[in-house]
């Protein structure tokens, strides 16, 4: 039955209710803002926990972590927390979710200074133009994996990527792999995993398995989200990509060109052919004479004899019919 009476919209607000679990849970985020309560001697740490992906609309995308003052997280670290939900009408009438509880862990970003590659950084490209293409593997679940492949099926079956399955939530498990497929002669390897989850995101955050990566004899090449996740391993990465169907994109893009201007080997310094005058010229010339050959030659040598030319028939009448003229001129 309808109210006799109209409502304001923060009543009207007052009137939905939220359940929440009772049981604990666990939540992943990262810590945007650390409040303190009360300001001169706080007790409480107000943490806003947002997502690494943008908000949504229409979806709530952060959330408030209530827990005491002597265990605040740092700012801007990813932190995991273990408490109670609770809901709150705020002043402005929205309706804001609490955890109530204690901070589990969280993780510190890595140092720039604590990281040193020991060889250059390779990208996709420049790999797919120096080395064979099967001598890349690609670790990940199953949908990445077909993610991959999906974006290779124009590509010689002898001349694809090899593929491994790997547990990419268990660190251990892709280190294991990682090793199993250098064992395999890799010259490369891409780690790729579709969709956003957070387990995912803690797992390549973590600078043991950053360092791991970043210390391989061969570059690594990552795409386990999207690009609204960018993990440390990714910024680490000698190539990242925002999923794996781009990966496989990039790569079918780059081995075309590759295919399409093939390296000629080089063979040594280009010889002259026998038939070009060049080399023709070069076996009828003599070598040259020795300045005291030359100087003999010279004493020696027999006088010029001069040399006569032909003269034409026309020529001889007109010298015939001159002297004539010149006969009669003297004897009239």
């Amino acid at each position: 039955m309808p109210e006799s009476f109209p409502l304001t919209p923060k009543q009207a607000v007052e009137r939905v209710s939220v359940q929440c679990p009772h049981d604990e849970i666990e939540v992943f985020g990262i810590a945007a803002k650390i409040s303190p309560f009360p300001v001169a001697n706080p007790r409480l740490a107000y943490v806003t926990v947002r997502e690494d992906s943008p908000p949504v609309k229409g979806k709530i995308s952060s959330m408030v972590f209530r827990t005491a003052w002597a265990q605040r997280p740092e700012l801007n670290a990813r932190i995991r927390m273990r408490g109670r939900l609770s809901t709150r009408l705020t002043d402005s009438g929205e309706i804001e979710v609490q955890l109530h509880g204690e901070l589990v862990d969280q993780k510190h970003a890595l140092p720039v200074e604590e990281v040193s590659r020991n060889r250059p950084q390779i990208y996709l490209r420049q790999y797919v133009d120096a080395s064979p293409v099967e001598r890349l593997f690609v670790l990940g679940s199953a949908t990445g994996r077909h993610d991959v492949q999906a974006q290779l099926r124009r590509l010689p079956a002898s001349e694809r990527p090899q593929f491994l399955d790997v547990r990419v939530t268990d660190g251990r498990d892709l280190v294991l792999k990682i090793q199993n497929a250098l064992q395999k002669g890799a010259q490369a390897v891409a780690v790729v995993r579709g969709g956003d989850d957070p387990t995912i995101q803690a797992v390549f955050d973590d600078p043991h398995l950053v360092k791991y990566l970043v210390n391989l004899p061969v570059p690594y090449y990552t795409a386990v989200g999207h690009a609204s996740s960018k993990t440390l391993a990714d910024r680490w990465a000698d190539e990242s990509f925002e999923a794996p169907s781009a990966l496989g994109i990039q790569l079918a893009r780059y081995y075309g060109r590759a295919q399409a201007q093939p390296q000629v080997p080089w063979n040594g310094p280009r010889t002259v052919p026998s038939h070009s005058p060049t080399a023709h010229q070069k076996t009828q010339a003599r070598p040259p004479t020795p300045p005291s050959v030359a100087r003999q030659s010279n004493t020696h040598s027999s006088p010029k004899v001069a040399t006569t030319r032909s003269v034409p028939w026309w020529g001889w009448i007109t010298g015939v019919l001159l002297l004539s003229a010149l006969f009669r001129a003297c004897t009239g």
